[in-house]
């Protein structure tokens, strides 16, 4: 009889009893981490979150960051609070639950159309916000200064875009020259021109009959924000054919030119650029000239007057 007594109370009490559950197995000394045994049913996954408790009082949460058959390590959140009361640091036996799921996030709300009703046709029109008007940008190689033109005489500031074509006539001088020119000038680039600049001469000095044709290629770099406005340095390189007669006597020769300025142009309200250039030239002789000494260094100062479109 007390067998089967103590055979019924072996297989009733097991019925009766809590299901058991993961506990804190040991806390790190930072308490940031702590160790939790494996429940019954299954082993904690990675990166599991899970909580502690104590009784109704949650301590706190973390995530499993390593599982193995009989224990799990959990890293636990860090608490937006300074300072964390001893007490509240989880202990050996404290209960380990799974933490609940995060609340879903809310759906982003979408404008509604606003519809106007129209009785008499009886359709339905849908008002819409009218569209946005288009910013049209320009290349900021072909932006200049878009100022309009002071009331002064002279000015720098150009409306509309810039231009790349520039044609004028001038007068080039020196210590014993006196000579027209002309210029035609090409700006692929918003910095760089390229020119021709024809040269003839036709005089006569004390009874020496001079002329003088020829012309340069030469090439300007803007130092402002644009061609054919402002301050500029030119380069050029070209050729003179010189001839001269005098009582019967006549010299010719040929002379190789390279020239070097830096210049000033600026616009008028009539739309014309004014200009100006002073530098030098340098003419190697090939042959000597008696009537028409024109050679080596030469002192440069050029005025022009031009039309840029």
């Amino acid at each position: 009889m007390k067998i089967v007594f103590i055979l019924g109370l072996v297989l009733v009490l097991p019925l009766f009893a809590e299901d058991p559950k993961a506990q804190v197995v040991s806390t790190a000394k930072k308490g940031d981490t702590i160790t939790i045994s494996q429940p019954e049913d299954r082993p904690w996954k990675l990166r599991e979150k899970v909580c502690v408790s104590r009784g109704e009082k949650e301590l706190a949460c973390g995530k499993v960051v390593l599982s193995t058959p009989t224990e799990a390590t959990v890293k636990l959140d860090k608490k937006k609070k300074k300072k964390v009361v001893k007490k509240d640091l989880p202990k050996p036996g404290d209960t380990i639950v799974l933490a609940p799921p995060p609340p879903p996030k809310p759906e982003p709300v979408v404008a509604a159309k606003v519809e106007v009703k129209n009785e008499k046709k009886k359709k339905v029109a849908k008002v819409e916000p009218p569209p946005e008007p288009e910013i049209k940008m320009e290349d900021e190689d072909e932006q200049v200064d878009r100022a309009p033109a002071s009331e002064s005489f002279l000015s720098t500031r150009v409306p509309g875009k810039r231009r790349h074509f520039n044609v004028g006539l001038g007068v080039a001088a020196g210590f014993s020259y006196i000579i027209p020119v002309a210029q035609i000038q090409y700006a692929p680039w918003r910095k760089w021109a390229f020119g021709i600049q024809p040269v003839f001469l036709s005089a006569t000095s004390s009874g020496t009959a001079q002329k003088a044709t020829g012309g340069l290629i030469t090439v300007d770099y803007s130092l402002g924000r644009g061609p054919f406005l402002g301050f500029y340095a030119q380069a050029g390189g070209g050729v003179y054919w010189l001839s001269a007669t005098k009582n019967g006597l006549e010299e010719s020769s040929r002379r190789t030119v390279l020239s070097s300025a830096l210049g000033y142009r600026a616009i008028s309200k009539f739309d014309l650029n004014i200009g100006a250039r002073l530098g030098f030239q340098y003419l190697f002789e090939s042959s000597s000239l008696r009537l028409f000494d024109f050679k080596g260094f030469q002192p440069l100062l050029l005025v022009d007057i031009s039309y840029s479109f």
